[in-house]
């Protein structure tokens, strides 16, 4: 690794660092990283408080249900003169047709009823919010993973997006200025078309590149380059050069939008890039790898050379996809309808 380029500290249990600009090669991980650790912060405070909201030594499944269980609040508008009949016992709680009225009773003979109203209290603890919450909590693990391992890619391309300005590569910049125009808008409809606009410029950004680099692969894969012995090597150095810009901003690209969603608490659409992504490095880059290690001139052709790593690359994200997918390992307290018998 070159020490001109610094390992990026992905570590989610640290506090959001911002040491870098928008327009920096290490703003995509940076938000990324930042963002995860954002979720995990929440998370850990949800998890507080709920430990905090319910007996810590209660059984689980007590716990669950103090958490989520609601409660009946009947109300009704009364009068002084009411109230204080109530307490005379004039006037009594009756129940007809499933439903409760206060109702004036004197010797067994019924008066003017009193409408009453349910409502439902709940202890101040959101089923759904606390569900995702524990479940980040028990993903942390995984995703402390899958941020080293983007952070070993990171590394890797780095050095090639130093100083790379090029026509191809303005979806991805679009990308960066409208999600940050985003952050600054207070109309949230244009917000929102702010935000889908900066994820379709990023979307295009990395399927012109990914076209272009397989082209290049494929080229290279044929030995195109015979055709023009004269410009043999040349051609060859050029397809090379190439590959690695289109690599690099490919990268860069899924992870900020990786990043967006992250920030947007869109856990499922993050994971689905973060596989596509894992997809195209162990079936383009891994997959092409030592013919890629054979072009290239620079690469010494040992295990620390640039192609030899990248055939290792790889994102665990099959795990997450499992965690955030398969209802048996989800945790979901959900509401208690009315009617429903209480256990």
């Amino acid at each position: 690794m070159n020490d001109l380029f610094p390992r990026s500290d992905t570590d989610l249990n640290k506090p959001e660092q911002h040491s870098v600009t928008p327009y920096d090669a290490e703003f995509p991980i940076e938000m990324f990283i930042n963002g995860l650790r954002r979720k995990m912060s929440e998370a850990e405070a949800t998890a507080r408080n709920l430990y905090e909201e319910i007996i810590s030594d209660a059984p689980i499944a007590d716990q669950i249900k103090k958490a989520t269980t609601k409660s009946l609040q009947l109300v009704a508008d009364l009068t002084e003169e009411e109230l204080r009949k109530i307490d005379e016992g004039v006037v009594k709680l009756s129940f007809e047709k499933g439903r409760e009225v206060f109702q004036y009773k004197d010797n067994n003979t019924y008066g003017a009823k009193i409408p009453v109203k349910r409502e439902y209290l709940r202890r101040e603890i959101d089923p759904t919010h606390m569900a995702m919450a524990l479940q980040m909590k028990a993903m942390q693990e995984l995703m402390q993973k899958i941020a080293d391992q983007i952070q070993v890619v990171d590394q890797n391309v780095r050095s090639v997006l130093e100083g790379q300005q090029n026509d191809r590569l303005g979806l991805y910049y679009s990308g960066v200025s409208l999600y940050l125009e985003s952050k600054h808008v207070i109309d949230e409809i244009l917000k929102k078309e702010l935000i889908a606009q900066a994820l379709r410029s990023l979307s295009e950004s990395s399927f012109q590149l990914s076209l272009s680099l397989k082209s290049d692969i494929q080229y290279l894969a044929e030995g195109r380059y015979n055709a023009e012995k004269k410009n043999r090597t040349k051609l060859i150095d050029e397809k090379i050069s190439n590959i690695h810009r289109s690599f690099g901003f490919i990268h860069q690209s899924m992870i900020l939008k990786a990043g967006v969603y992250c920030e947007l608490g869109e856990m499922q659409a993050m994971t689905q890039v973060l596989s596509e992504y894992s997809y195209f490095l162990k079936n383009t880059i891994a997959a092409n790898a030592q013919m890629l290690a054979e072009c290239d001139k620079s690469d010494p052709g040992t295990k620390n050379g640039v192609w030899k790593q990248r055939a290792n690359f790889a994102l665990d994200i099959e795990a997450v996809e499992k965690q955030l997918n398969n209802p048996e390992k989800v945790i979901y307290l959900g509401y208690v309808e009315e009617g429903d018998e209480q256990d």
